[in-house]
């Protein structure tokens, strides 16, 4: 009988480490997959278009902005795995994201979809709102399912998803049609949603109320890391900023490929965070600090390989891809190598964020965000004043400002962990 117990759960664990490389490696095929579909826009379409692309990825991103921590804290509070608690957050995101879509929609009724025009566009402006609504429903949504450890689920409905957005995409090769560009991106979340309200019944709601001890509940543990992403997000906004005032526009276009580069070193640590982070809760609720302690030195081990193996995977492709596929970007190949140390340096900050999730510490999170943005504006201005302000420079800011950061995160994520009554960090 022992026997058997210990072969069940032999075999549950190989399952679950093999569901964790299959999950990583969906991800960086859907990552690959949207990478693949703004080739394809940027083949089709002139300037113009392309700028109400980006200027949908923009409303998108503002909308997003709406749920002041909403989406964040009920992925730390939904690891927790509480029936009661998981079921009250569900209706909550499912009335707020309702909420805010009528608001939309009668803001929409009263000043007309051209009220930007010509800047933005009526059908970028409408697309842009249901997918911005759509990117943060999914997100919660997906969120949920990776939280309950159902990654093969959740990858699968992202594979699903971008297929679905990328084959859209290319109907713009036969008709070039801006609408359908825009649809195609707004295609991908949607179906996420979708897919994640057919898969996972946990996200339902089970009415329509909203819980003010939820709500303060979710705010308390979500603001913080909110503000945090909010002042990395005007990192961006300082860099873009900054190369189109003292460099130029043309500047901005030879730094649209480290754009593009730098969101693998988003993305593919986001999934390792969200595979790690539900396993260090389940450590912290259950007092079991040999268990945090081993979670935590695989998720350092597994940025270290991810790491490495980009690195090795440049060294090999990045010239003959930019040559078959990009010319015109072939002499940004430094570039792109400076990209990759910065990209590095920021991914460090996640050893230290994986420690504040799961003791739900997240106001260091924020002052994290606060450090990295100030040193980078500081090192910018500075730069800018010595007359050295350039692509090369800026990218040697994001390194310094970004192990900033990661050196707070870690040096306060070990204090706060060793402080904690839940669990004790050995030496």
């Amino acid at each position: 009988m022992q026997g058997r117990e210990r072969f069940g759960a032999d075999n549950q664990g190989v399952m679950m480490v093999q569901s964790r490389y299959v999950y990583l490696v969906l991800n960086l095929a859907v990552s690959l997959a949207a990478f693949g579909r703004n080739l394809v826009f940027m083949r089709v379409f002139g300037l113009a278009d392309l700028g109400q692309i980006a200027l949908m990825q923009t409303i998108v991103m503002l909308v997003g902005f709406s749920q002041i921590g909403l989406v964040s804290g009920s992925f730390i509070l939904w690891a927790g795995g509480e029936k009661k608690l998981n079921e009250s957050i569900a209706n909550l995101m499912f009335c707020a994201t309702l909420l805010l879509a009528v608001g939309i929609a009668a803001v929409l009724l009263m000043v007309g979809p051209n009220i930007f025009a010509p800047v933005v566009a009526a059908e970028t402006l409408i697309i842009g709102l249901t997918g911005g609504l759509a990117t943060m429903a999914s997100s919660w949504m997906n969120n949920a399912l990776v939280a309950d450890q159902r990654l093969l689920t959740s990858s699968g409905i992202g594979v699903a998803a971008v297929a679905v957005s990328f084959v859209a995409a290319l109907e713009t090769l036969r008709w070039p049609e801006l609408e359908i560009a825009l649809v195609a991106m707004a295609l991908q979340p949607l179906l996420v949603m979708i897919g994640v309200l057919t898969f996972n019944r946990g996200v339902r709601p089970t009415e329509l109320k909203i819980c003010i001890n939820t709500v303060r509940r979710v705010l308390s543990v979500g603001i913080q890391p909110y503000l945090g992403s909010l002042a990395v997000l005007a990192l961006y906004q300082v860099e873009r900023w900054s190369i189109i005032a003292v460099l130029g526009p043309e500047a901005l276009g030879r730094y649209y490929i480290v754009i593009l580069f730098l969101g693998f070193f988003t993305l593919v640590p986001v999934a390792l965070m969200n595979i790690n982070f539900p396993l260090a809760v389940q450590a912290v609720h259950a007092g079991d600090d040999a268990v945090f302690r081993k979670v935590r030195r695989r998720h350092t081990l597994e940025l270290a390989a991810f790491a490495v193996g980009g690195l090795v995977l440049m060294l090999i492709f990045l010239v003959p891809v930019l040559e078959l596929s990009l010319p015109q970007f072939v002499d940004s190949t430094p570039l792109l190598y400076l990209a990759y140390i910065a990209g590095v340096a920021f991914m460090m900050q996640d050893i230290g964020t994986l420690m504040l999730y799961a003791i739900q510490r997240t106001g260091d999170i924020f002052i994290a965000g606060c450090l990295t943005l100030g040193s980078f504006s500081t090192g910018i201005f500075c730069l800018w004043m010595a007359g050295a302000l350039g692509l090369e420079t800026i990218l040697y800011m994001r390194v310094v400002a970004s192990l900033i950061g990661a050196l707070w995160l870690f040096v306060v994520g070990k204090i706060r962990v060793r402080d904690s009554k839940c669990v004790r960090v050995g030496a």
